[in-house]
């Protein structure tokens, strides 16, 4: 049993630990594939290449915890959204990972048929790093901490106002910004932000205590800032508020009993700088991730252990099956594709009438070797002539079938079953150049044993004196073996015993090639 873990590569910080910490714990027991969503363009941890090049035969279960921009569920697979964010609808999942009871009674009420469990907060444990790792340079004693704010420039703007509207006149307290690069020139959008925000509040650009680091964001760095902080704005995903509530720090910008982002005031940042902070003597510390990994490794093994997968393929194999047979009689590995509108049916019954006709004195049943979708056979049932067919292909056999009609599945090969003297009839249209030249001899052999006195074998197959056959309409099938031109299905036939009646090109279309050969006798 395995598992495919889908994650947005250099997801920000907690997330980016949280999917660290359940690689490792998943890796364990589980047999993982880790995909990214989204294309990657710089390097990615050697855990993360060891994980993406690993090839899964039957992943079990799809875990996304990205956004659902850009899933797709498997029908084979078990599909777990992880923390999506709220809305009315879903793509169509098996089940929904949330982090509050609020997320899991609005999706309960929204989806009611899919699974919703709830993650409980993990403990906390110290993981800071040391003051080294420090991007920027902070003296100032309360820190205000915003995090890739540029993944949208209203975002941005919320964040700029906000902070200058609190504590733009401060000298003791300094926003610590971090730009992505996400958009294309973040320096720009900055200093139009901060032109605009400091015009609207009348407060002057050079005296705001910002420091701003463009650029990747390596946890260790991100871990020493909010180490410092008094106040996380605007977290970017759920793993990233808790992880700073659990150290501790003020959160503005994320709902918790919601699970999601929320707005915030000036005045709510006013309030929680100059409220003395309750942890200012207390160990920093951060979620266990490891912890809250265990807990999802065990609940993926609970779904290895108890989805019904076989079923499920099952359902999936019949629906399939069933595809098929609506599609009918849609020719396969063809540039010759079909939907048989009315006109091509009925100039298609016109193109077998004229075979099926030259059966209306066969000494016995007909047989249809490769049969399809039973157009022959049809139009031998209209002339009240005993046929039936064999194809290869078990949909096209259904399909016959469903028409009420005689059909089995098997190949020309299936005539050396047949009792010899017992057919009146062979039909083998477009079926010989399917095949190489030792099947090709079988056939006509065995066509030989099994046809009574009298009996006829219809050869139909492209003509390769035919320009359009033979430059490349011969090749745009691609289950065409090799062509076989008249002279040589003549002499084949008439070394094998038979006595060629007919033999031609059709005045239509491609001109094809027909013989029409009758055994000796009667």
């Amino acid at each position: 049993m395995s598992v495919r873990y889908l994650i947005a590569p250099h997801t920000p910080r907690a997330q980016d630990r949280l999917a660290e910490a359940l690689l490792s714990a998943l890796d364990k027991t589980l047999t993982l594939k880790l995909e990214y969503s989204q294309p990657v363009q710089t390097a990615v941890p050697e855990l993360h290449y060891a994980l993406r090049k690993r090839l899964l035969l039957q992943p079990r279960i799809q875990l996304w915890s990205d956004a659902p921009t850009g899933y797709r569920p498997h029908p084979l697979q078990w599909n777990i959204l992880w923390a999506p964010p709220l809305a009315d609808s879903l793509p169509d999942c098996d089940e929904i990972w949330v982090h509050s009871p609020a997320e899991q009674t609005h999706w309960q009420q929204q989806i009611p048929e899919c699974q919703v469990t709830l993650l409980s907060a993990a403990a906390a444990v110290p993981i800071w790093p040391d003051a080294s790792a420090l991007p920027v340079e902070i003296s100032e004693p309360q820190v205000v901490l915003a995090a890739s704010a540029d993944r949208d420039p209203e975002l941005l703007s919320q964040i700029l106002k906000t902070y200058l509207t609190a504590c733009g006149q401060q000298e003791d307290s300094v926003l610590v910004l971090h730009l992505s690069g996400e958009n294309a020139d973040p320096e720009a959008l900055l200093l139009s932000q901060l032109e605009a925000c400091c015009a609207e509040l009348q407060l002057n650009l050079d005296s705001l205590n910002i420091a701003t680091w463009i650029g990747p964001l390596e946890s260790a760095a991100y871990l020493a800032c909010l180490q410092r902080a008094r106040v996380l704005l605007a977290p970017a995903t759920v793993a990233e508020a808790h992880e700073a509530r659990a150290a501790g720090k003020a959160v503005l910008g994320f709902d918790f009993d919601q699970g999601a982002p929320c707005a915030w005031r000036a005045e709510e940042l006013t309030s929680v700088l100059q409220t003395s902070s309750a942890t200012a003597s207390a160990p920093d510390l951060a979620p266990d991730f490891a912890c809250l990994a265990d807990a999802i490794r065990q609940r993926l093994q609970h779904l290895l252990d108890s989805v019904d997968f076989a079923a499920r393929e099952a359902h999936w194999r019949a629906e399939q099956a069933r595809a098929a047979e609506e599609a009918g009689r849609k020719q396969k590995y063809s540039l010759f594709h079909s939907d048989y509108n009315s006109q091509e049916m009925a100039s298609r019954r016109q193109w077998h009438l004229r075979y099926a006709k030259l059966f209306q004195a066969a000494p016995g049943d007909v047989l249809d070797i490769g049969c399809g979708s039973g157009i022959f056979l049809e139009l031998m049932r209209e002339l009240q002539l005993p046929a039936c067919g064999i194809d290869p292909d078990p949909d096209m056999v259904r399909v016959c079938q469903d028409l009420g009609l005689e059909a089995l599945a098997g190949d020309e090969r299936l005539l050396q079953d047949f009792q010899p003297e017992s057919l009146g009839g062979i039909h083998a249209s477009h079926i010989i150049e399917h095949i190489d030249g030792q099947r090709a001899i079988a056939l006509i052999e065995n066509a030989r044993q099994v046809l009574r006195p009298g009996g006829l074998l219809v050869i139909r197959t492209p003509n390769w004196r035919n320009a359009s056959v033979r430059h490349e309409g011969f090749w745009l099938d691609i289950t065409h073996v090799r062509p076989y031109p008249l002279p040589l299905l003549k002499q084949v036939l008439e070394d094998a015993g038979f006595e060629i009646a007919q033999a031609g090109f059709e005045e239509f279309g491609w001109n094809d090639t027909y013989l029409v050969a009758r055994q000796p006798g009667g």
